[in-house]
């Protein structure tokens, strides 16, 4: 693909498969920077948010945006799969922040 207008030209089964693809990368992509952003090197944080951006815009293309945009904003609230886990017994925390 190399560009918007080449999404036109898909069939509805490709458009389908396509935008399922893209919003399983999302959402890796959102996940890995979510809960493991504080151990990237600033070039792979860079790095992390090009993918997230890229593949947010490959979602606009398929006019797939909303399911796109729930996943953004779960992960700038830390809602639903973006949740942070409860602390161990003990008062450990299971991930640090």
């Amino acid at each position: 693909m190399n560009g918007p207008g080449d999404m036109a030209l898909l069939s509805s089964t490709d458009r389908q498969h396509l935008s399922e693809m893209f919003l399983r990368r999302l959402r890796r992509a959102l996940l890995l920077r979510f809960f493991a952003g504080g151990l990237l090197s600033d070039g792979d944080r860079r790095l992390l948010d090009w993918v997230i951006y890229s593949t947010f815009c490959d979602c606009q293309a398929l006019d797939d945006t909303s399911e796109a945009r729930r996943l953004l904003n779960e992960a700038r609230t830390g809602a639903g799969l973006f949740a942070r886990p409860l602390t161990r017994r003990g008062g450990m925390k299971e991930w640090s922040t």
